[in-house]
Order: C-alpha cells, then structure tokens, then sequence
C-alpha cells in the first residue's frame, strides 16, 4: 500500500531506501514467527481437546534428540515461509500492485509444484542441483527428511543436503536483493 498511499515518497527523506526495506522485511518475519507459534499452540490445544474427547492418555516426552528435531523443524518452516513472503516483496516492489505480492508467489508455488512432479521427464532425479535449485518446496523435503531420519532420509541421495540448503538460500536472498536492488532505482517522486 505504500505506493498507492504515496507513503514511500514521503518516508525516504528521512530514511535510507534500504532501511525502509529491511524493517518492512524485519516486522514481516517477526510477524510470521508470531503467525506459526500461533499455530503451533493451536495444533497443541486441538490434540488436548482430541484427547479429552476420545479419552485418551496423555503422555509427553521432549528429550534432547526431540527437541533438536523440533527445532530444525520449526526453522525450516520458517524459512519456506519467509521464502514466500520474500517473493512478495520483490513482486510488491516491482509490480507496485498489493495483488501482485498475493498472487504471483502463489502462481509461482503452484506452477514449481507441478513442475517438480514432471521433473522425471527432464531426467532430473530427487537431489540433483537442477531440482534443489528450481524447486525449493523440493528443497524443502529434502531437509525434511534428513531431520525426520528414517527410511526416507535413507533414500536422500549424497550431498543433497547442501544443495538444498544452498537452493533454499537463492531462492530467500535473491528476491530480497532483487527487491531492494530495484526499489534504489524506482523514482518515488512522480507517484
């Protein structure tokens, strides 16, 4: 909304173009972490209430290998969002459209989904570079299953870790960089 209400003319005189970004990109994370603690309580209360309701027992156990699977977890998670959000920006930015922050991060979710399901056909395999680096929701799982273990962390092949880590990492700084990169040269006075 910053362009549509001029408010991006008026705030830079008194701040630095990338300050603005990076403290709408700051309230945005903090906003997020908020957003999947939230939902991380509600997912916890609604297993109470299932509990309760069927009659269930209850038993909690959180040791140390848990709680670091927890953690990474939770952090994936993070990322992938803010992943998403990043790309909003950087479609917010140059679009100057608050439809466009909704729905091209969406389009592009969508359209890597199924071109994640057709990557076979290319010869790419699960763990490739190609795939890490143009699907990060296969970047994603990838990671997943590592901090999961098991049967499917077996099936992750050698060295995916890394490129997955590095895809997730393009795919969250590049449009931030883009973004700001592009909002340094946009001309706010005619707005």
């Amino acid at each position: 909304g910053d362009y549509r209400w001029e408010t991006w003319r008026l705030i830079t005189a008194r701040n630095t173009r990338p300050n603005l970004i990076m403290g709408k990109v700051g309230a945005v994370k903090l906003m997020c972490l908020v957003g999947l603690t939230l939902l991380l309580l509600a997912s916890l209360g609604a297993d109470i209430a299932k509990g309760v309701i069927f009659g269930r027992s209850f038993a909690f156990g959180f040791g140390g290998e848990q709680a670091q699977a927890f953690g990474l977890l939770a952090l994936l998670s993070y990322v992938r969002v803010v992943q998403f959000l990043l790309l909003g920006l950087l479609a917010a930015t140059v679009t100057r459209s608050l439809l466009a922050a909704l729905f091209v991060p969406l389009v592009i979710g969508v359209g890597q989904f199924f071109l994640a399901k057709l990557s076979p056909l290319f010869g790419w395999q699960m763990g490739d570079w190609a795939t890490m680096l143009l699907f990060p929701g296969d970047a994603f799982e990838v990671l997943k299953a590592l901090i999961n273990g098991g049967m499917e962390a077996a099936l992750v092949p050698a060295g995916a870790a890394w490129r997955a880590i590095v895809g997730l990492a393009l795919w969250s700084f590049g449009p931030f960089l883009l973004a700001l990169t592009w909002f340094q040269r946009q001309d706010l006075s005619k707005e």
